[in-house]
This record gives C-alpha cells, sequence and structure tokens, in this order.
C-alpha cells in the first residue's frame, strides 16, 4: 500500500461538501478522545499494577498538588533558596 501524505487527505477532505467535512471534523476528533481513553486507561492499569508490586511508592498529597502546578509555578517552589541550591533546570521534590 502506498504512502499517503497529509497534504494529500486535506486535499481530499477540502473536495468534500462542507456538511461531510463537519461529519468528518468530529469523526477525527470522536476517534482521537477514544484513544486517548484507550491510552488512559492502559497507564492507569500499569499504574495500578505497578503500586500492587511495589514499583512505586504513595507519596504525600503535597507531592501531588505540587506535580499540578503550571510549570512556572512549580520552578519557584523549588527555588535554589528553597530545595538546597539545585542548579537552574533541576528541580527537586522532597
Amino acid at each position: 500500500m502506498a504512502a499517503i501524505t497529509l497534504d494529500r487527505v486535506l486535499m481530499e477532505a477540502e473536495s468534500l461538501p462542507a456538511d461531510e467535512q463537519v461529519m468528518l471534523e468530529d469523526l477525527l476528533r470522536q476517534r482521537r478522545l477514544e484513544a486517548w481513553r484507550r491510552e488512559t486507561a492502559a497507564d492507569a492499569s500499569q499504574a495500578a499494577e505497578d503500586f500492587r508490586t511495589g514499583k512505586l511508592k504513595s507519596q504525600s498529597a503535597d507531592v501531588i498538588a505540587r506535580l499540578r502546578l503550571p510549570d512556572r509555578l512549580r520552578q519557584t517552589e523549588t527555588s535554589p533558596d528553597r530545595d538546597g541550591g539545585s542548579p537552574p533546570g533541576q528541580h527537586r521534590l522532597p
């Protein structure tokens, strides 16, 4: 089977009637969302298994909360004054 390029796909999609272009967009979005859900479920299952077998250790709520911070805030949280002088770009979590 010959490889198909993104440019060719876009040209073909643009040749569709407007309502079919909208349908194609919706179908692509739904399929990508379903793939993301499957990937997330597989990652969660693997993490649960790793935790059960001792490959992962439990963490405090503080560590988990800091992981959810945007990068710019996380860098402030781990500044050299606070974490004992980590080099720039290297952040330590307790």
